[in-house]
């Protein structure tokens, strides 16, 4: 059921939430990827601030929003129109709950290599370059998660806007930082990106395939 609403509602700006509901769950609120709740079958959506003038119109754009709060407080948006890049997709949101439980230590996850990287002692900052990183967020989600974890998200021109606008909302852990670079596979490595290559450790290769 809808309202009441005040008398001027046409004049302000709204935000309009929509979530599956459940006994558990009766009005918008972020969804949890952690605990004892299932994943909704369908994903709580907000959309951008419309109305409080005959032309405003709201973007097509909606934002998810990803708990639990104490460790993890996603704000992420993406398109609703049809794109590719610029969507959230089921195995980002996988890889997001996978990270989850290396970093919360869960007896149920057992990757060696990955735990030592994520959960062990560090000295000095952790550098992630991510590749195809879409909206941001699984990697948004990791400097969230961990402190001093610096990660570049790379992907095509068309998603800098969207992710610029993710990093903008970030809310990253102690000592840790978010940015974006441009990266197409098929040109050569830009010189930036080479030197974030090389803080890894990591030798860059040509992306040129014939």
């Amino acid at each position: 059921m809808l309202g009441p609403f005040s008398a001027n509602i046409s004049q302000q700006k709204i935000v309009l939430g929509v979530t599956a509901t459940s006994p558990q769950k009766r009005s918008p609120s972020p969804d949890r990827l952690l605990g004892n709740s299932n994943l909704p079958l369908v994903m709580s959506a907000w959309s951008a601030p419309f109305g409080g003038s005959p032309s405003s119109v709201a973007e097509k754009l909606v934002e998810r929003r990803f708990g639990p709060q104490d460790r993890l407080g996603l704000r992420i948006w993406e398109e609703t129109g049809n794109s590719i890049a610029r969507h959230i997709w089921d195995a980002a949101v996988a890889s997001v709950v996978y990270l989850q439980q290396i970093v919360a230590g869960d007896p149920a996850v057992s990757v060696p290599l990955l735990q030592g990287l994520l959960r062990g002692e560090r000295n000095t900052p952790l550098h992630v370059l991510e590749l195809g990183s879409g909206c941001g967020v699984v990697g948004i989600a990791l400097a969230e998660l961990l402190p001093q974890c610096s990660v570049v998200l790379t992907d095509l021109p068309e998603v800098e806007d969207i992710v610029t606008q993710n990093i903008a909302v970030a809310k990253p852990a102690d000592s840790s930082e978010l940015e974006f670079s441009t990266l197409d596979w098929d040109e050569e490595l830009p010189s930036d990106l080479q030197l974030a290559c090389a803080s890894l450790g990591t030798k860059p290769v040509s992306a040129n395939v014939a």
